[in-house]
């Protein structure tokens, strides 16, 4: 196996992000209304992740927990605001991902959610988004997993209705702050067995493509400044390709590489150059509760997942999603937390916070 130093030696480091909003962002509707006021406290999930290695903190703003109404008044950023203040002064890149559910005045149906979303509505809440963080957020992205089957309703829809969200934020967001950078996707790495548009295929919905690449109607091309994927494996190994041939996992990721050098290729999605997507990979880990994998596996699987990234040319980030464990619950709660309970440090921590070292090539601190 290639091991994270001999990688870097072929190739820049790539970048390192934490993603855990509970932490670092403190809305009182974490954990569907438990709040975070149990959690650690932000700055000590920032020392965490600086021990870890990482060098980028990414958030979600939810349009809906900022946006309230129609009119200026009906807005609340003070959240996210002091998240990425204390972000930025804590020494750290900030990526954000602008994402639903919609308030009820911007979807089809009226409702809180994902029901058809007015891509007008949303591109003002990009450009704010721009305004307000120009300066101290240089990546934006759109959207959470629309290929996941309740994240964009109806869903034999969601890829027009992705890309008509994608073009207004992305031309909104360039208007406001023209040196920010802006990728597309964020995808979700398979459909069967899991419960989403396998996502090469919705990226061919996505461009108007058929498989041979040819057009499927007139659309005009996407630009963007990379390609966001979640390439979770999580109940099998790191190598694992998916089921399908149009899935992405950390298994497959040259299928990806394949696909957007074709986009380009056809003028159908590409960079404002012409040049094919460089891929970020902006969700990734491995669940910290499930019972056939032992956490000494766990942490194999993960420094595994990392080395494949590396080992991927065109692959520029990987960002570890959740630092600390959700509160105790009766109902399911997603766990890829890279700390145990009572915040301890695991194996999945200390396994990934050597790797990393060792991609830098210094010595990991204890």
């Amino acid at each position: 196996m290639v091991t994270a130093a001999q990688s870097a030696d072929a190739r820049p480091a790539l970048l390192i992000g934490i993603q855990d909003d509970p932490v670092f962002v403190r809305l009182p509707s974490a954990y569907g209304g438990m709040g975070a006021s149990h959690l650690m406290a932000a700055a000590t999930g920032y020392a965490l992740a600086r021990l870890l290695g990482a060098n980028v903190i990414r958030i979600a703003i939810n349009w809906a927990s900022v946006i309230h109404g129609p009119r200026a008044g009906e807005q609340d950023w003070s959240h996210y605001d002091t998240a990425v203040a204390q972000a930025t002064g804590e020494g750290f890149s900030v990526q954000i991902e602008l994402t639903g559910p919609a308030p009820a005045f911007a979807t089809a149906d009226h409702r809180r959610g994902v029901y058809r979303p007015s891509a007008d509505w949303f591109a003002r809440f990009a450009a704010t988004a721009a305004e307000r963080y120009r300066g101290e957020v240089n990546t934006y992205s759109i959207w959470n997993e629309p290929n996941w089957f309740d994240q964009l309703l109806p869903t034999r829809e969601a890829p027009r209705i992705y890309r008509r969200l994608y073009q207004t934020a992305y031309a909104a967001i360039k208007h406001t702050d023209h040196g920010a950078r802006v990728l597309i996707g964020e995808l979700a790495p398979m459909g069967r067995p899991e419960a989403g548009t396998p996502p090469l295929r919705f990226l061919r919905a996505l461009t108007c493509r058929t498989r041979r690449m040819t057009p499927v109607h007139h659309c005009r091309p996407l630009l963007a400044d990379g390609f966001a994927l979640h390439p979770y494996t999580l109940r099998w190994l790191p190598t694992f390709p998916g089921e399908s041939t149009d899935d992405v996992t950390t298994g497959s990721l040259g299928r990806l590489v394949r696909m957007l050098n074709k986009l380009a290729r056809v003028h159908a999605l590409s960079t404002p150059t012409g040049r094919p997507l460089d891929i970020y990979l902006t969700e990734y880990g491995w669940h910290s509760n499930y019972a056939p994998i032992s956490p000494a596996a766990r942490a194999v699987y993960a420094r595994e997942g990392f080395t494949l990234a590396l080992d991927q040319p065109r692959v520029k980030e990987i960002v570890w999603y959740q630092l600390a464990p959700p509160p105790p619950s009766r109902r399911p709660i997603w766990n890829s937390a890279l700390l145990g309970a009572h915040d301890r440090i695991t194996p999945t921590f200390t396994s990934l916070q050597e790797w990393i070292a060792r991609m830098h090539g210094t010595q990991a601190s204890t």
